[in-house]
């Protein structure tokens, strides 16, 4: 397949970037997958209600959740996927990428997976949020910004290998267990999003 020159990839990355922030693109894609999420179940697509227009009132523990705990998913997202690719123990990518150990497609990865779990929650914190001109695609975001991630995500990363200290030792199938049992745990989801906030706030370093 011919690969498309510089200037054709800019002009498509630049109509997606376009796209990411258009809130009415986002509604009719969200209908669409919506709606096929139902067909591939073989489901009638339910109706909308007045209650699709209802402001959400959350906690504020919740809010402190959903704001800050994007990094977490980014970092869940990287290990499974670098793992799976190298065989490597969660702990030892998390040390790795903490002590700047990992190689540059992998830092990558950790890079990518942290924009895209940031840009999902945003539509749930506010939809206008996705109007804003730092949402944009990765290609595009300006150093400073990528830079902001890759704090994010050692942060969360040097938190979640604290509370993995007691399967350091074992296997990786022990180590999947453990994250996965994390992952849905609400308290560690809270203590973890608080840790990020805090950390992040005051500049502190893993």
């Amino acid at each position: 397949m011919k690969q498309p020159n510089a200037e054709a990839k800019f002009r498509e990355l630049t109509i997606i970037d376009s796209l990411l922030r258009d809130k009415n693109f986002a509604y009719r894609i969200a209908r669409q997958l919506d709606s096929s999420y139902y067909a591939g179940l073989k489901l009638k697509l339910p109706e909308p209600d007045d209650s699709d227009s209802e402001a959400v009132l959350i906690s504020h523990r919740n809010e402190m959740i959903a704001t800050n705990i994007a990094s977490f998913y980014a970092v869940d997202c990287s290990v499974n996927f670098i793992s799976a690719k190298s065989g490597r123990k969660i702990t030892e990518i998390l040390s790795d990428l903490i002590n700047n150990k990992l190689d540059s497609s992998e830092v990558l990865i950790f890079n990518r997976f942290a924009n895209a779990t940031w840009k999902a929650g945003q539509p749930f914190r506010n939809i206008d949020r996705i109007e804003r001109p730092i949402f944009r695609i990765a290609n595009f975001l300006p150093p400073v910004e990528i830079e902001k991630d890759v704090r994010q995500v050692r942060l969360a990363a040097g938190k979640l290998l604290q509370a993995m200290a007691g399967v350091n030792d074992s296997s990786n199938e022990v180590q999947m267990e453990k994250l996965r049992t994390l992952l849905q745990d609400t308290g560690f989801a809270y203590e973890m999003a608080a840790y990020v906030d805090s950390s992040y706030s005051t500049g502190t370093s893993v």
